[in-house]
Formats: structure tokens, C-alpha cells, sequence
């Protein structure tokens, strides 16, 4: 896993929000893929039936009528809220987290079942 949460203080009775740091790098997320704006794909319609290809020297997916090109941005850009993460965990430390696609971008608890590193 490349990234980690560190939760240091849990919602409660005297909290309204957890208290969480995220850190690590994109080495091995997925790939985020944006609109291309490059000259060949701009304005190019696709349609349903349009497969993937290398484009320009970029990986593209045909994504609603358009062509996406993958990027280099890291995935957690675009996750919102992490509180249900630190909910999931319900206990202070330091977890690996897992980002995934499903109509959004997530992030889940990638919880092996070990005790949270000190």
C-alpha cells in the first residue's frame, strides 16, 4: 500500500471530528484518468462501441463521448471525506489505505486485521 492514516483523536462526546493525517505516495495506486485536451482528442467524439488505445503516447478511455488520458496525479487528489475510514478503523494508529474507482474516487481501509502501529 502507498498511503497510510494516522488517526490521533476520535469523534466522541467532547469531539465533532476525528483527528487524522494521510501521508504516503501514488507508487502502485491506480491511474487517474482526466479529460485529454491534447489537439488530436479535443472535441473528438467517441462512441459506445469505441475501444481503448494509446493515443499520442498516452494509455485513453473512451469515457462518456470524450477521450480521458491517464495522468500522473495521485488518486487521493480526489477523495473526499475520510471520516468513514476512521470510523471503519474505531481506534487510534496508523493504517494502510486502498483507493479505488466506483463512480467516484474512494478510499478504503485496507485492514489486514493487525493491531495499528504505534
Amino acid at each position: 500500500m502507498s498511503h497510510t492514516i494516522t488517526i490521533t483523536a476520535l469523534s466522541g462526546e467532547d469531539r465533532d471530528e476525528p483527528e487524522y493525517t494521510v501521508s504516503g505516495d501514488c507508487t502502485g495506486d491506480p491511474v487517474v484518468f482526466n479529460t485529454c485536451k491534447h489537439a488530436d482528442c479535443d472535441g473528438v467524439e467517441t462512441d459506445g462501441d469505441t475501444k481503448d488505445e494509446e493515443r499520442h503516447g498516452l494509455t485513453h478511455l473512451s469515457w462518456e463521448g470524450g477521450w480521458c488520458a491517464e495522468t500522473d496525479e495521485c488518486p487521493l487528489k480526489y477523495v473526499g471525506d475520510l471520516h468513514f475510514a476512521v470510523d471503519e478503523f474505531g481506534r487510534l494508529g496508523t493504517f494502510p489505505l486502498e483507493i479505488e474507482w466506483e463512480e467516484d474516487w474512494c478510499a478504503r481501509p485496507f485492514d489486514d486485521g493487525s493491531e495499528a502501529d504505534a
